[in-house]
C-alpha cells in the first residue's frame, strides 16, 4: 500500500496543515508522511533521495503556499519528472494533477 506525500512551507502552520492533510490521506484509507520544506530544492532532493514508487500522491493544503505562479510551475514540472501525482486540498481550490483545469481558472488564484 502506497502512501501520501504530505507538505507545508508555513512552519507556523505545520500541526493544523498536518491535521487537514491527514483528514484527507484517512478519507482515502492512505498513511500520510508529513514534511515541512523551505523551498522546492528541498522538495527536489526528497525525491531524488527517496523510493518514490511508494508515494501514491503529493499533497499542498493550499497553494498560497507556492506564492506565485512561477513557483506552481515549478511544483507542478518537479511533481511530473518524478512521475507523481499531486493535489492541492483547500476547500477554495480542490486542484489535482489528474484533473483538466482552465488556465484562467489558475491566473485567477495568483492575482
Amino acid at each position: 500500500m502506497g502512501m501520501y506525500f504530505g507538505l507545508t512551507f508555513y512552519s507556523e502552520k505545520y500541526p493544523d496543515v498536518t491535521e487537514r492533510l491527514q483528514e484527507h490521506a484517512s478519507f482515502f484509507n492512505k498513511k500520510l508522511e508529513m514534511h515541512l520544506m523551505v523551498d522546492l530544492n528541498l522538495l527536489e532532493i526528497y525525491f531524488k533521495s527517496m523510493d518514490i514508487t511508494i508515494i501514491d500522491r503529493v499533497l499542498l493544503y493550499d497553494l498560497e503556499e507556492l506564492g506565485s505562479w512561477e513557483t506552481f510551475k515549478r511544483f507542478s514540472n518537479l511533481c511530473r519528472k518524478y512521475g507523481l501525482e499531486y493535489s492541492i486540498i483547500k476547500k477554495s481550490i480542490d486542484l489535482h494533477s489528474d484533473v483538466d483545469v482552465p488556465i484562467g481558472y489558475l491566473m485567477d488564484i495568483f492575482q
